[in-house]
């Protein structure tokens, strides 16, 4: 993994000197030293990008919308269309709104009434001694401490001053402190500065006359390729110190945010793009030939293959290349008369892994984590040499009937009699939900 770690971070530290062209595919190799690095760019945050960095600041609680529309593929990758995309007017608008909404949130007060949590209690990092006036310490707290991780880099103090400006005479005009904090919160989360990541070169002191992006610049290329969100504080403490430019520091940090649940994001956007499963969106069957292709189906398919490569590359860390040919994956409840797997009527949100193997002997069940226990099932199909099933078919057929081979939690699920998985008992909730479970799981046929 550092090794892998140490790779990537390499190659994300180079940047050009002066836009110089890179060499010919024809030039013999070179050594990373004499690497020309790639240009300095400007691109514009994606939607999930955005998302992700908002939900992070403020909690996974707080609803961000559609702030505006998704980016164009461009030379086959819709990250490389975040070069050349825009914002309409109509966009601007949309996104306004959006910032209204989440500063709102920011500052929710709650309701008791309601029992909804009051948000300015733990994401403002002091209390106002009037709430109804302005509080210029409190106010250059949470702006300094909130502007830093959506600008991707501390803001100079004079620009910081001029914020804790514009709070004070919006909680003067509202009468009201966190009212003006909302103002500004909302200017800064439609700021040009937020919404595009620019990359600041400077000079590279261990190669005079070229240049070397600078220690937030690639902070937020490493974050917005291994997390799809902005940086942490634990990265920008990293790029304040200046380990990113240190390649064995670099490796630790790039190591650190591997390890992290957000490397989930970065591998789903990673292989979304490069799938093209955006595709989906606009897929349609003809009802009257393909019944079962509902607007569900066709939503767990996508999110299913995701699942699918996260537990393979990132829980179980396997060789990227047995992706390709692995006989695992996620199914939803929609999915089971497509894959022409039998399974129980249960209620969402079940999900049901199948293992096929084409083992022609019988074999141990591989041991699988748990990633989302109690709602995930392990089946396996494996026929052994010279046997058939019910329906007669021959050993090697993949229409074999799945068993039940592992529970994600015994004492959710009661194993079967049999090898047949069409008399289960499951619990579809755990006890505390109050849904009351089916007594027995049903062959769906």
């Amino acid at each position: 993994m550092g090794g892998a770690a140490c790779i990537v971070a390499l190659a994300l530290a180079s940047c050009s000197d002066g836009g110089a062209a890179p060499k010919a595919a024809s030039a013999p190799a070179v050594k990373p030293a004499d690497y020309a690095g790639t240009v300095a760019h400007v691109r514009r945050i994606s939607v999930d990008q955005y998302r992700n960095t908002v939900t992070y600041i403020f909690g996974h609680d707080i609803e961000v919308g559609n702030p505006f529309a998704p980016l164009r593929r461009t030379d086959g990758l819709i990250a490389t269309g975040a070069s050349s995309a825009g914002v309409t007017s109509g966009e601007l608008q949309q996104l306004q709104r959006s910032a209204s909404s989440i500063a709102a949130q920011v500052i929710d007060k709650g309701n008791i009434e309601q029992k909804t949590p009051s948000r300015r209690d733990f994401l403002v990092p002091c209390k106002p001694a009037d709430t109804s006036a302005a509080d210029d310490a409190c106010a250059t707290k949470f702006i300094a401490q909130t502007s830093r991780l959506l600008y991707r880099r501390p803001l100079p103090e004079a620009r910081v001053t001029e914020l804790v400006a514009t709070a004070h005479k919006g909680a003067t005009d509202l009468k009201d402190f966190y009212a003006g904090l909302g103002t500004v919160l909302e200017g800064m989360l439609i700021d040009p500065k937020v919404l595009l990541i620019a990359d600041v070169v400077e000079p590279d002191p261990a190669h005079p006359g070229k240049q070397r992006l600078d220690a937030y610049s690639l902070a937020s290329r490493l974050s917005f390729f291994l997390w799809n969100a902005a940086p942490d504080d634990a990265v920008l403490k990293a790029a304040e110190r200046g380990d990113l430019f240190d390649a064995k520091k670099r490796a630790k940090v790039v190591d650190m945010m591997i390890a992290s649940p957000r490397i989930e994001d970065g591998v789903r956007a990673f292989f979304d793009d490069m799938f093209g499963f955006e595709d989906f969106g606009n897929l349609a069957k003809d009802p009257t030939i393909y019944p079962m292709m509902t607007g569900a189906v066709i939503k767990d398919a996508r999110e299913q293959t995701l699942r699918t490569v996260v537990n393979h590359l990132v829980v179980e860390k396997q060789d990227y290349r047995d992706l390709f040919t692995t006989h695992s994956s996620f199914i939803s409840e929609y999915n089971f008369p497509v894959a022409s797997v039998t399974a129980s009527a249960f209620s969402y949100p079940f999900e049901v892994k199948c293992s096929r193997s084409r083992s022609t002997s019988d074999s141990s069940t591989p041991s699988y984590p748990r990633l989302q226990p109690p709602f995930i099932w392990t089946t396996d199909v494996s026929v052994p040499s010279g046997s058939g099933n019910s329906d007669g078919k021959s050993a090697g057929s993949s229409a074999a009937e799945p068993t039940l081979t592992e529970l994600s939690s015994p004492s959710m699920v009661t194993p079967p009699p049999s090898s047949s998985m069409s008399s289960v008992s499951v619990a579809t909730e755990p006890a505390s939900s109050g849904r009351s479970a089916p007594t027995s799981a049903d062959s769906a046929g």
